[in-house]
């Protein structure tokens, strides 16, 4: 009951009383540290192959099961998945959070160098790359404006950060 009897006697005390609250804990919450989202590299690789005119089976039995082979050998794997398709394969090696993944990327080229003697001839060469582990984007961001049409858009979320609201 005390809070409320000051409030009702004095309006503008509580007013800034309350005020006061509002910055510090504005200012609190700016300078907070955020220790739940770590900045890790995902540990994933990937390796794509193309071969025009093959198709899923022949990508399986002749691209594929060779490079996962040459693969199985490689220490820190945690899993390999992968696809094929018709004129393509794709396979993602997820190594585990504690091994380098410099070193995952090296011996995956090594074990893919390897393979690539017994690919077939028509068959392009692999790519091994790293990605975020499903070759999406991580993030979408749609940005609208009253005041700016689709172009001036695009141009805004291409230019660097700016302060201009929109």
């Amino acid at each position: 009951m005390w809070l409320s009897d000051v409030s009702v006697k004095r309006p503008v005390m509580a007013v800034v009383l309350s005020l006061l609250l509002c910055v510090f804990g504005a200012v609190s919450f700016s300078t907070l540290s955020v220790r739940e989202m770590p900045d890790i590299d995902s540990p994933v690789v990937s390796i794509y192959t193309g071969y025009s005119g093959a198709s899923a089976s022949i990508m399986e039995s002749q691209v594929t099961q060779l490079i996962e082979d040459e693969l199985s050998g490689i220490s820190g794997i945690d899993e390999i998945t992968s696809v094929s398709r018709n004129g393509s394969s794709r396979i993602m090696v997820e190594f585990n959070l504690d091994h380098p993944l410099t070193e995952g990327v090296s011996d995956v080229r090594d074990a893919v160098a390897r393979a690539q003697g017994g690919l077939p001839d028509d068959a392009n060469d692999p790519i091994v790359y790293k990605d975020n582990g499903t070759g999406e984007a991580a993030i979408y961001i749609n940005l609208a404006s009253s005041e700016m049409d689709r172009n001036q858009l695009t141009e805004y979320a291409s230019a660097p950060w700016k302060t201009d609201s929109v």
